[in-house]
């Protein structure tokens, strides 16, 4: 679903310069933003205790006030822990933003700014924010996957379902890995909702969020991420991503046994995830060998939804059903082709974007249909280079999908493996070319009637109920060879996208 807008927020600006106050509040509001201001402590006070705000920006010296913006700002995180605040000053030194931030603020800017620093700032604080209240409505749910927790990768295969309750029996720290929309942060609150601590928090660290002194002042202060998991789960996603800095003081945390300093204590069980090779990572000295092996004590690799698409049926129905609130399948309702084309598509957003594709249905109405075709499909799913994504016609060998391809190759013997290249090989070479066999057979250098017999005999090719339906095309291809249904090659060439 998608994240709340962060537009429309209110924001509470405080500097004893009014010029300032009405020209940030202008430059705010023309992007969306509530904007209220005030020009002294008190008044900030009182604004305060009367109304909420997602953001607050601070002036360090408020001149003719009671107090500064720092006491200011401490009284604001009195108030309301999770707002974030910005400290701004135009007479700063580097010692008095460390201090900001040191005491509590999210960030420091430096007076005359630049509007477009200002604003990337002001979002992401307000993310923030956002970020905050979620965790917060984790702590006190345990979880928040809605109702079918496993209506994706669960599903799809029952070995992987096994491994994610053998983990959530054991007590060690968990590292789970694979591509972006493949469901790790699911995978993780599985574990946790599945482990002796289901009834603790369930804390959600976004590591790619933060600069080094916010990453170690959101995890490591008094009421930080950390404590707040204390006798449950923390979740650092996307931990490749973590700051040296705060690797450094978490090593320490997990040796020390869970001391986290000023002799304060926590029992948390840590969970990983990330989409890089985290491995070369360590190798370039980015990521701390010593926590890499520590949180890698159950490693986790989460399915690639372009390897299971043959159980997309399910996840169709398991989707719908979520997101319409309807005890209504929907997989029924595709045809065979089009069926053909769910199944042939790379899905490169693995899980998440088939998620979102079922919400585009739902909002379009095709589960009203009597029947959805190809035309009704979107034309992204007909795309040559997002598609034959079972395969590695179309991967960068960079990519975890490639290295994927040849670990499950590297599992067969030498002739089943090569039979699974040659197949993905050569239907590679038939998207590439439009089905076009005398093209493909000039590309990968054999004699056309000799491509007939191996795709014959590796059973690749296109349906005759197919090949017949689009005789005028150049398709080039034999109607006995009969296409292997699954990869949904049939008619694409006759799709107008």
């Amino acid at each position: 679903m998608n994240q709340p807008s962060l537009k429309n927020n209110r924001i509470l600006i405080v500097d004893d310069e009014i010029d300032i106050c009405r020209l940030v509040q202008g430059i705010l509001e023309d992007e969306g933003y509530s904007v209220s201001y005030e020009t002294s402590y008190d008044a900030a006070v009182k604004s305060m205790s009367t109304q909420e705000f997602d953001l607050c920006i601070f002036d360090v010296w408020l001149h003719d006030s009671s107090e500064d913006g720092i006491l200011l700002m401490q009284k604001s995180l009195e108030v309301s822990p999770y707002t974030p605040v910005i400290m701004m000053s135009g007479h700063s030194t580097v010692e008095t933003a460390v201090q900001a931030i040191k005491k509590g603020a999210y960030d420091f800017i430096e007076k005359p700014f630049k509007t477009d620093r200002l604003l990337v700032m002001v979002k992401r604080a307000i993310e923030f924010f956002n970020l905050k209240n979620e965790n917060q409505k984790l702590k006190k749910s345990g979880d928040d996957t809605g109702k079918s927790l496993l209506s994706g990768f669960g599903l799809v295969s029952k070995e992987f379902r096994d491994l994610l309750q053998k983990a959530a029996l054991a007590k060690n720290a968990v590292l789970i890995y694979g591509e972006l929309g493949t469901g790790k942060k699911t995978a993780a609150r599985y574990i946790h909702q599945n482990s002796v601590r289901k009834e603790g928090p369930c804390i959600v660290h976004h590591c790619h969020y933060y600069n080094d002194e916010s990453d170690i002042e959101v995890l490591f202060k008094p009421g930080g991420d950390i404590e707040q998991a204390h006798g449950g789960t923390l979740i650092f996603d996307r931990v490749s991503h973590m700051s040296l800095t705060a690797q450094k003081k978490l090593l320490r945390l997990i040796e020390s046994g869970g001391v986290l300093g000023d002799n304060r204590m926590v029992d948390v069980r840590i969970i990983g995830t990330y989409d890089l090779d985290i491995m070369s990572l360590v190798e370039q000295g980015r990521f701390l060998k010593d926590l890499y092996y520590l949180m890698n004590v159950v490693p986790i690799k989460i399915p690639l939804l372009r390897q299971k698409t043959k159980n997309i049926d399910v996840l169709l129905d398991g989707f719908y059903k979520e997101i319409s609130g309807l005890d209504k399948s929907i997989s029924g309702l595709f045809s065979e082709d089009a069926m053909h084309a769910l199944k042939g598509y790379a899905w490169p957003g693995n899980l998440k974007q088939l998620k979102n594709f079922v919400e585009w249905c739902h909002i379009m109405g095709l589960a009203g249909l009597q029947s959805i075709e190809m035309s009704d499909l979107p034309p992204y799913l007909f795309e040559g280079d997002l598609r034959g994504g079972n395969g590695i016609s179309n991967m960068d060998p960079n990519t975890s999908t490639y290295n994927a391809f040849f670990d499950d190759c590297a599992l067969l013997p030498l002739k089943e493996a090569r039979e699974k290249f040659e197949k993905e090989y050569l239907e590679g070479q038939l998207i590439r070319f439009g089905f076009n066999i005398s093209k493909a057979s000039s590309h990968i250098g054999m004699e056309r009637s000799a491509l007939h017999r191996k795709l014959k005999s590796l059973n690749v090719g296109t349906s005759p109920q197919t090949v017949a339906a689009n005789k005028d095309d150049h398709l080039g291809l034999e109607p006995e060879l009969g296409m292997k249904q699954e990869h949904g090659l049939s008619k694409i060439s006759t799709v107008k996208g």
